[in-house]
C-alpha cells in the first residue's frame, strides 16, 4: 500500500456516502464534484422556500403522511444521495494534496445558516406558525 505522492490517495467510498448520508452535501465536496455540490446547495435553498410554502397551501399533505412518512422520505433522500456520493467516488481521480476537513464541512454550515434564516424570517416563520401552548384557549379573547 505504499503509494508515491505523485499518485495520490484513492477516495472511500464508504466515507462519501456517510458524509452525505448525515452532513449532506460534505460526501460531493470531499469527492471533488463541486457542480454536483452546487446544483444540490442549489436544489436545497429552493426546497427551504418551496417545502414551508406547500405545506402551508396544502397542510392535508403532511397530514395524510405523517411523521413516520416524512421521516421515512427523509431516510430514503439520505440513502439516495449517499449512494450517489459513494458512486461519484468510485469514478473520481485520487486526491493529492493535504486534506482539509473545513472545506468539506463549509457548504453543510451554509446551507444549515441559510435553512435557519429562511425558517426565522422566511414568508412563514416557524414561530408564527406554532401551536398555543397547553391550557391556553385562543377562541376567548379578552
Amino acid at each position: 500500500m505504499n503509494q508515491t505522492p505523485a499518485e495520490g490517495r484513492p477516495r472511500r467510498w464508504w466515507l462519501a456516502m456517510i458524509l452525505n448520508m448525515v452532513f449532506a452535501p460534505t460526501g460531493y465536496a470531499y469527492v471533488g464534484a463541486w457542480r454536483t455540490l452546487a446544483v444540490f446547495c442549489g436544489l436545497m435553498a429552493v426546497g427551504a422556500f418551496a417545502l414551508p410554502e406547500a405545506l402551508h397551501q396544502w397542510p392535508a399533505a403532511a397530514d395524510a403522511l405523517g411523521k413516520n412518512g416524512l421521516l421515512i422520505g427523509a431516510v430514503v433522500l439520505a440513502l439516495a444521495v449517499g449512494a450517489h456520493a459513494a458512486w461519484l467516488a468510485t469514478k473520481a481521480p485520487p486526491r493529492t494534496g493535504a486534506s482539509r476537513a473545513i472545506v468539506y464541512i463549509v457548504p453543510w454550515i451554509l446551507l444549515t445558516m441559510f435553512n435557519m434564516l429562511v425558517r426565522t424570517y422566511g414568508p412563514h416563520p416557524a414561530a408564527a406558525s406554532a401551536p398555543a401552548p397547553v391550557g391556553q384557549d385562543l377562541s376567548r379573547q379578552p
